[in-house]
């Protein structure tokens, strides 16, 4: 699973919301930052990344500051950020956690901040667990917690394995009303 994303590009993955990520220096949050390819990528254009990421096996890629962190309480992660980026990660959140989650999230951006989500859609992996991850959700959530969509982007998969599979992506971009 981790071999397919090491190959990819962090600029070309993060292209469908360039325009929406904040100018370098900014604090940002990555969760669920996996590896660490897209924190890495962050830190070397200036920005002051955090990569919560709940395996530490994963730790370790320099440039971001790592804590050992989970949804929905991301213990560890002080203040606020310019961005949260939760990158593919919200399927393996249980919908009964979401709320809690979102909310968290949500008392953790800036007030001209955003919170990036991309939400992965079919192709379920039969070796971790996931949940079903409707668009209308987390966008619901994010209402209720004073924030409100300002951008949806549906792009192709960057993966082969994924558009043969035919996963797709959206990409909800949120911003807070603070």
């Amino acid at each position: 699973m981790w071999a397919a994303w090491r190959g990819l590009d962090p600029a070309a993955l993060l292209a469908p919301v360039r325009g929406h990520l904040p100018t370098p220096p900014a604090r940002i949050l990555d969760v669920g930052a996996g590896t660490g390819q897209i924190a890495r990528h962050l830190s070397l254009l200036g920005h002051d990344v955090v990569a919560g990421e709940p395996v530490a096996a994963f730790h370790g890629v320099a440039g971001p500051a790592w804590v050992n962190a989970r949804l929905p309480e991301l213990d560890g992660i002080n203040g606020v950020f310019d961005a949260i980026l939760v990158l593919g990660m919200w399927q393996h959140i249980p919908p009964i956690d979401r709320p809690a989650a979102l909310a968290r999230l949500a008392g953790a951006v800036a007030a001209r901040g955003r919170l990036i989500f991309v939400l992965r859609h079919g192709g379920v992996p039969n070796d971790r667990p996931i949940w079903s991850n409707p668009v209308e959700e987390p966008l619901s959530l994010a209402n209720s917690n004073g924030m409100i969509c300002i951008d949806r982007i549906e792009p192709r998969s960057v993966q082969p394995v994924n558009r043969a599979a035919r996963v797709t992506w959206t990409w909800p971009v949120l911003h807070g009303r603070r």
